[in-house]
């Protein structure tokens, strides 16, 4: 229910930017405060979810995610925009290895059943992002902005079926590294591994340059959408 409803407005994202006014520099500076945001806190995330739950960081990730898309329902304030896509990419950090990590960490069997799960979630999830964009782009024709709210109950949804599903696991106080000493640890490791600094610069340029061109390609291919609503 996550991926299905965020990526419902995918595909009509430069289209809603637009109808709330934002001109196309205004859309690629709105989007660069998710990038930020991802870069800011998923790492810090990822530790979070080992420290405590993969339960915990979904529930958290979804409320944080149905917050923003509350948000840009409601607003069409640029500076409340960009603060909606903040959110929006710490709720994306937050999801990275909460429940996937969940499940992988319950299974006691070989690796290949690891394989098989994590070849099945790909699947999944790049067949309801399909789905789920195809379907967003033929709604928005008929609900507009209310696509937003369609998203926001799933997403409801999804934080509703976990709290009362998923049992939740911690890591024994006995058992856990303060956070203290692994923000260290990190912060050290950054310093001293040059190939770890390097990679990590290449992975936020990569981010960069993807986000560039999917606006290119959003901007281009949205006059054919305006055609084909005609």
């Amino acid at each position: 229910m996550y991926n299905s409803g965020k990526v419902l407005p995918h595909a009509v994202l430069t289209l809603i930017f637009l109808e709330k006014g934002v001109d196309i520099p205004g859309i690629a500076l709105i989007q660069s405060f998710y990038m930020l945001s991802l870069f800011i806190f998923e790492f810090p995330a990822g530790l979070l979810s080992d420290y405590f739950s993969g339960k915990r960081m979904y529930q958290l990730s979804m409320m944080t995610i149905f917050i923003s898309y509350i948000i840009v329902y409601f607003s069409s304030d640029f500076y409340t925009l960009c603060l909606a896509w903040f959110i929006y990419g710490f709720s994306a950090a937050s999801i990275t290895g909460s429940l996937d990590a969940y499940y992988i960490k319950g299974i006691k069997t070989k690796a290949t059943d690891i394989k098989k799960f994590t070849s099945k979630n790909n699947i999944v999830y790049s067949l309801s992002s399909m789905l789920m964009g195809f379907i967003g782009a033929v709604l928005f024709a008929h609900i507009s902005f209310l696509i937003y709210l369609f998203s926001a109950v799933l997403f409801l949804s999804s934080f509703i079926i976990v709290t009362l599903f998923i049992p939740n696991t911690t890591i024994t106080r006995t058992k856990r590294i303060p956070l203290k000493d692994i923000l260290i640890l990190t912060v050290k490791t950054l310093k001293q591994d040059k190939n770890i600094r390097l990679t990590f610069i290449k992975i936020s340029l990569f981010q960069v340059i993807v986000q560039i061109v999917y606006q290119f390609c959003a901007f281009s291919f949205s006059h054919i959408y305006l055609q084909f609503l005609n």
